[in-house]
This record gives structure tokens, C-alpha cells and sequence, in this order.
């Protein structure tokens, strides 16, 4: 059984999300929380930009796809290793990386410290799961992740502090950093995931209708499965 996948991952919650990846040709960054690694003194989270990915064998698919949607794209791993990284899980603050980090972080840049605390994640900690509709604690490191950060931000927006998390709009203050998109090829998708069988006519409706060439159109139907699918197949 492989160990993990040769493709990267990026899970969504719906149909829409997707469209907007082909249509544009690009993965959009957004905020996210960053839950595991807690409040500051302040009681204030960390929000930094980023496209999450997993590397994560189909076969041992199914509690991600829970917890981050039934809708996905799968992209070259290969392509992925030039632009993407995979985050360092550390166990707690006595892990070699995070002390490290506590330890260099007053001698560096502020722009350095977050590009660093951007690709550490905790070992066991908090998530939102869209099943659950819930934050609750997991094995973050079963999650496997890979992470493409838009270094070229500057450091005012490089990291977002939110204290209200229900009234935190992620996507709001994400509008600027669509022209920081992950820009792909079409050749580099390897699988498009929808829920059902329902949303993979209304996604195979939408290709055919795009202005896609017509070996682009050709190459995406191909990779359109559902999560029956997979469950069934992988």
C-alpha cells in the first residue's frame, strides 16, 4: 500500500469553488485560521493566506474528504513539488522546529518568521470539520499537507489577527490576493472530484459550455469521477 499519493489534493465544499479553478486557471489563496497552534496573548488567531493540498492515497481518502468537502482537484504531484510545499508537523513547543523557531524568530525578519510559522502545523490539534459543522481536535498529521503561501505579499498582509472568528469573512479579505493565484496548465489535472451524480452532469454541462479548446474540454471530461467512485474503485 503506498504511503502517499502522487498527486496533491485541493478539497472543497462545493461545485462552485471548482468551476471558478478551471474557469480561471488559477487556485485562489485565501485566510485561513490557524486553529492548532491557538490564540496569542491577546486571544487573537493567526490568519495566513494559502491553498491547502494533501497528498493522501484515494484508498484512505474518506474522513479528509468529511471534514474539507466532496468536491476536489488532483494536479501533478510532480508539478507541485516546484510551487507547493509540505508543512513540518512538530508534537509541542520542545520539537526541534518550533524550538527553533521561538529561538530565531527575535533575530529574523518579521516577513521570514511568518513565511516559517506559515508552514509549521501542530502534530494533534484543532480543525473545522464541514461534516461536523464543528471545530474539534484531530491527528493533524494524518492530513498530510501541503501548502502553496503567496510569498510575494508583503508582510502587512502575509498574516491577518482574528479574534471574532464567526464574524471573520475569509474570502472578503482574501479579494486581494487573487492576483497571487496558483496559475496552472490544464494538462497538469489529474482528477476532478464532484459529490454526486448530479453535480458531475452539471460539471460535465459546464465544460462543454465553456470556451475550453476542444482538447482541453477532451482532457478535463476525462477526469471528472464522483466519491462513489472512489470509494468503489480506489
Amino acid at each position: 500500500m503506498a504511503l502517499s499519493s502522487n498527486t496533491l489534493f485541493h478539497f472543497t465544499k462545493d461545485l462552485d469553488t471548482i468551476k471558478f479553478i478551471l474557469n480561471d486557471g488559477y487556485f485562489w489563496p485565501i485566510y485561513c485560521i490557524e486553529y492548532d497552534k491557538g490564540t496569542d496573548d491577546h486571544g487573537e488567531y493567526d490568519a495566513l493566506p494559502m491553498v491547502s493540498f494533501c497528498d493522501i492515497p484515494l484508498s484512505q481518502i474518506s474522513e479528509h474528504i468529511a471534514d474539507y468537502g466532496s468536491f476536489g482537484i488532483g494536479i501533478s504531484k510532480q508539478w507541485g513539488k516546484e510551487r507547493i510545499s509540505p508543512v513540518v508537523y512538530y508534537k509541542d513547543k520542545n520539537a526541534i522546529m518550533r524550538f527553533l523557531f521561538d529561538k530565531l524568530m527575535p533575530k529574523i525578519t518579521q516577513r521570514d518568521s511568518v513565511l516559517w510559522l506559515s508552514l509549521l502545523k501542530r502534530y494533534y490539534g484543532g480543525t473545522w470539520s464541514q461534516s461536523k459543522k464543528k471545530y474539534y481536535n484531530k491527528v493533524l498529521y494524518n492530513e498530510r499537507e501541503w501548502r502553496y503561501i503567496p510569498r510575494k505579499l508583503n508582510t502587512k498582509d502575509l498574516s491577518r489577527k482574528v479574534k471574532d472568528i464567526n464574524g471573520f469573512n475569509a474570502k472578503a479579505e482574501s479579494e486581494r490576493l487573487r492576483r497571487y493565484g496558483l496559475r496552472f496548465e490544464y494538462d497538469i489535472i489529474k482528477y476532478i472530484f464532484v459529490q454526486d451524480d448530479k453535480k458531475k452532469n452539471e460539471l460535465i454541462q459546464f465544460i462543454n459550455d465553456s470556451s475550453f479548446n476542444s482538447s482541453v474540454k477532451e482532457h478535463l471530461l476525462r477526469c471528472v469521477l464522483t466519491i462513489k467512485q472512489i470509494k468503489e474503485d480506489f
